[in-house]
C-alpha cells in the first residue's frame, strides 16, 4: 500500500539478544566429556519423591488384578486415576524442581503425587490385607484412603495453578486468594475424610471410615459452604490466569498458551461426559495433561509456535461442542415434537441442519479466535482504524503508536527508530526482529522495528500485509513528531535568542547609557553652580556635558540600530544595501567594488524578513573585506515566494568548504529564524553565499 509518493515498504530482519525471563528455559549450553551440572541436595529430594510416587503407582496398577480388581473396580475405586496422576504428577514436578528449584510449582506436584498415590495404593492393600489383618488396621488403610487425595487437588493443583508460571502470585493483593485456596483445601480435605461410606473386600470383610462424622456430613449448610468454596478456588485459578494474560508480557502469554492447550484437550476429550452426565470419574483421566502443559510452558516454552496450535485447537473444540450439541438438542427437539422415539427421521434432521450451520459457524470462530490469538491482522481497515484511535486520544504519539502495533497484532515488540536511535518500545525484545523502513516522499526517516513470534523465524504473509498498511499513518505520526519537536527546539531557540538581547539591552543601559547620562546630570549641576562665581570654569563643564551627551547619543543610536538598521526604514533594503558598501575596504586597504542588483519595484517585505536579509547581506560583506583577496563583489535580489539573496565575489578560493565560523552561524541563525535556509562555501570563481527567506513566515 503506497500513497502520496511514498515507497513500497520492505522488510529487514534482525537477530537481537533476548533475556530469558524468570521461569523460561535457559539458554543451551554444549557441554565437554568434563562438563557436569552439579547435583544438590534439592535436586536429590525431588527425584526421591518422584520416585516415592512412582512406587506407589506401579504398586497399585500391579496389587490391583492381582487381588481380583477387573477395569470396573479399578475405576470406581479411583485405583486408575488416581494411580496415573502419581505416574504423570511426580515426573513433571521433580523436571521442574530440579531445574527451576526456586519455583514452587514443581514441589505441589510432587505433593500431589504423593498423595494421590498414597489414595491409589490404599484400596488394593485394604482388599489384599482382608480376612487377614485386624479391622482397626483395615479401617485406618481406609480412612487414609478418604483423606489423601482431597490435599492433592483440593490445594496442591489451584495453588500451582496461581502461581502458573514463574513460581508468584499475579499481584501482591493476590495474596488473600492463596490464603482462602489454602483454607478451602483444609476444609475439603476434611470433609471427604469424615466421609461416613464404607467399603466391601473380600472375604466378607467391611472396611469402615474411622474418622467419620454423621453430624458433620449431613449438615446440609457446612458441605454446600465447602463444595461453594471449592468452586470458588477453581474459579479464582481460572481468574487469576486470565488477569495474568491480560497484564502479562508476551513470554508469559506463550507459557500461558500451554496451559490453555490442556485444557481445550481436556474439554474436547470430556464434551460427551459433560453433555450426558455420566459420570466425572474418566474425567481425571484427562487431568495429567495439565502437569505436561505446565512442564513443557516452564522449561521449553519455545519449542514451538503454541499459537498455531492453539488456534486450531480452541476453533475445532469449540465446533466440536457446539455440533455435538447442537445435535443432541435436535434430536431431543424433534423427539419431542414426533414422539418418545425419533429414529432415523430425527437423526438425519439433525445430520442436515449441522452441515449447513457448519461452515458458518466455523468461519465465524476462526474470526474470534485469529483475532484473540493474532489480533487484527486479518483486517487490516480495522488495524489502521485502532492505531487512529490511539493516535488521537495518546498523549505521547509515538509510545501509543507501537503499543498500538503491538497489542494489534498481538506481537511481543514494538519500537520505532530514527538514526539508529530508539524513539519509542513497547514490550520485549525476542531474538529476531524485522524492521520495516519508513519513506517520506524520497526520505527514509525511520523504521518500524518489530518481533517476531516464539516459533517463527519471520512475519508472515498476512503481518506484512497489516504492517505495510500501517506503515503510511506511522510515517505521518513519526513525521509530525520530528516537526512538532523541531517546532519545539526554534520556539526555544527564539526564546533564548529574544532574553539574550533583552540582557543586553538592559547591560548598556545600566552600564553605558545610565551612568553617561547621570554624569551629564551632575556636571549640568556643577555649571549652574559655578556659573556666576567662575564663569570660566562653568564654560568648560558645559563644553565637556557637549562631549558627554553626544557619547549618550550615540549609545542611543547603536542600541536603536541593534534593534533594527534605521536605513531601513529611510531607504528600504536596496537603499540601504547600496549605502553600506559604499567604502567597503579590505584588511590591507584595498577598495572592493560592490554593485547591488534588484528589482526595479521591490514589494512590500515583511520586516523580518528584511532584517534578515539585510544583516545576511551585511555580514557575507563584512567576511569579504576580511578573509578574502576579492576586489569586486555582486550583491543580487529576486523575489517570487520567498526573497532570494545572493552575494558572490572574485576572491581566490582553494576550492575547499569554509570553516564554519562565528560569522557563517550567524547568518545562518538568520534564516533560520524566518523559516529559511542559507548556504554558504567557495566557488571556481571565488566565493558565494545565498540565502532562501520565505516571505509568507511560518
Amino acid at each position: 500500500m503506497t500513497a502520496g509518493g511514498r515507497r513500497p515498504h520492505h522488510e529487514q530482519v534482525i537477530t537481537a539478544q533476548a533475556t530469558e525471563p524468570p521461569g523460561a528455559a535457559a539458554p543451551h549450553v554444549a557441554a565437554g566429556p568434563d562438563h557436569r551440572e552439579p547435583i544438590t541436595r534439592r535436586t536429590l529430594l525431588a527425584w526421591a519423591i518422584c520416585a516415592v510416587a512412582i512406587l506407589e503407582s506401579a504398586t497399585a496398577f500391579v496389587l490391583g488384578p492381582s487381588v481380583g480388581f477387573g477395569f470396573h473396580d479399578m475405576v470406581d475405586n479411583y485405583v486408575l486415576t488416581n494411580g496415573a496422576m502419581a505416574a504423570t504428577f511426580p515426573i513433571c514436578g521433580a523436571l521442574i524442581a530440579a531445574n527451576r528449584p526456586r519455583n514452587p510449582i514443581g514441589w505441589l506436584f510432587l505433593g500431589m503425587a504423593v498423595f494421590h498415590g498414597t489414595s491409589a495404593i490404599a484400596v488394593p492393600i485394604d482388599y489384599a490385607l482382608a480376612g487377614s489383618a485386624s479391622q482397626g488396621t483395615i479401617d485406618n488403610i481406609y480412612a487414609i484412603y478418604l483423606s489423601s487425595w482431597g490435599w492433592g487437588i483440593g490445594t496442591c493443583l489451584f495453588l500451582a495453578l496461581q502461581l502458573f508460571p514463574n513460581g508468584r502470585l499475579v499481584a501482591r493483593r493476590w495474596r488473600w486468594a492463596a490464603g482462602f485456596t489454602a483454607l478451602q483445601g483444609v476444609a475439603f480435605s476434611a470433609l471427604m475424610a469424615t466421609d461416613t461410606t464404607s467399603l466391601t473386600l473380600r472375604n466378607g470383610v467391611t472396611a469402615h471410615n474411622p474418622l467419620r462424622w454423621a453430624a458433620f456430613q449431613h449438615a446440609t449448610a457446612a458441605t454446600t459452604i465447602i463444595n461453594l468454596a471449592t468452586a470458588t478456588a477453581l474459579v479464582l485459578a481460572i481468574a487469576s490466569l486470565i488477569f495474568r494474560y491480560r497484564r502479562g508480557t508476551e513470554t508469559e502469554r506463550q507459557q500461558l498458551l500451554w496451559l490453555v492447550l490442556a485444557l481445550v484437550a481436556i474439554a474436547v476429550l470430556n464434551t460427551q461426559r459433560w453433555i450426558t452426565g455420566n459420570g466425572p470419574i474418566l474425567l481425571l483421566l484427562s487431568l495429567p495433561l495439565v502437569p505436561i502443559a505446565v512442564t513443557v510452558a516452564i522449561l521449553r516454552y519455545r519449542l514451538l509456535d503454541i499459537r498455531v496450535i492453539v488456534n486450531r485447537a480452541l476453533v475445532y473444540a469449540t465446533l466440536s461442542i457446539l455440533v455435538a450439541a447442537a445435535y443432541v438438542g435436535v434430536v431431543a427437539l424433534f423427539g419431542t415434537s414426533v414422539g418418545d422415539s425419533p429414529g432415523v427421521t430425527g437423526g438425519l434432521a439433525a445430520a442436515l441442519l449441522v452441515a449447513l450451520a457448519f461452515n458458518p459457524i466455523r468461519l465465524r470462530v476462526q474470526r474470534l479466535v485469529d483475532r484473540a490469538v493474532y489480533g487484527e491482522r486479518h483486517d487490516p481497515v480495522r488495524a489502521i482504524s485502532r492505531l487512529g484511535a490511539h493516535l488521537a486520544t495518546g498523549d505521547d504519539a509515538l509510545v501509543e503508536v507501537v503499543s498500538a502495533v503491538r497489542e494489534t497484532l498481538r506481537l511481543p515488540f514494538a519500537a520505532l527508530r530514527a538514526d539508529g536511535i530508539e524513539l519509542a518500545a513497547s514490550g520485549s525484545a525476542p531474538e529476531i526482529l524485522n524492521a520495516i523502513p519508513l519513506q517520506y516522499a524520497d526520505e527514509r526517516i525511520g523504521e518500524l522495528v518489530v518481533g517476531a513470534r516464539s516459533g517463527e523465524a519471520r512475519l508472515s504473509s498476512a503481518d506484512r500485509r497489516v504492517l505495510d498498511a500501517l506503515a503510511n499513518p506511522i510515517t505521518l505520526a513519526l513525521r509530525a513528531t520530528a516537526m512538532s519537536e523541531e517546532v519545539q527546539r526554534s520556539r526555544e531557540r527564539i526564546v533564548a535568542a529574544r532574553e539574550e538581547e533583552r540582557r543586553r539591552l538592559r547591560r548598556d543601559l545600566h552600564d553605558g547609557l545610565g551612568p553617561q547620562l547621570t554624569g551629564v546630570i551632575y556636571k549640568a549641576d556643577a555649571a549652574g553652580n559655578l556659573l556666576s562665581s567662575s564663569p570660566d570654569e562653568a564654560g568648560k563643564l558645559v563644553a565637556q556635558l557637549r562631549v558627554d551627551t553626544k557619547e549618550a547619543l550615540d549609545d542611543v543610536r547603536r542600541l536603536v540600530y541593534g534593534l533594527r538598521p534605521p536605513a531601513l526604514d529611510e531607504f528600504g533594503l536596496v537603499g540601504a544595501l547600496r549605502r553600506q558598501t559604499e567604502t567597503l575596504r579590505r584588511n590591507d586597504g584595498g577598495l572592493v567594488v560592490v554593485s547591488v542588483y534588484a528589482p526595479t519595484v521591490m514589494p512590500d517585505l515583511p520586516a523580518a524578513v528584511e532584517v534578515a536579509a539585510y544583516r545576511i547581506a551585511s555580514e557575507a560583506l563584512t567576511n569579504i573585506a576580511r578573509h578574502s583577496t576579492a576586489s569586486r563583489a555582486d550583491v543580487r535580489l529576486s523575489v517570487d515566494h520567498a526573497l532570494h539573496v545572493e552575494i558572490s565575489d572574485n576572491g581566490a578560493s582553494a576550492h575547499e568548504l569554509w570553516e564554519s565560523g562565528v560569522g557563517m552561524i550567524t547568518m545562518r541563525e538568520r534564516a533560520d529564524e524566518v523559516g529559511g535556509s542559507c548556504t554558504a562555501g567557495p566557488t571556481p570563481g571565488g566565493g558565494r553565499v545565498a540565502a532562501e527567506l520565505p516571505l509568507a513566515l511560518r
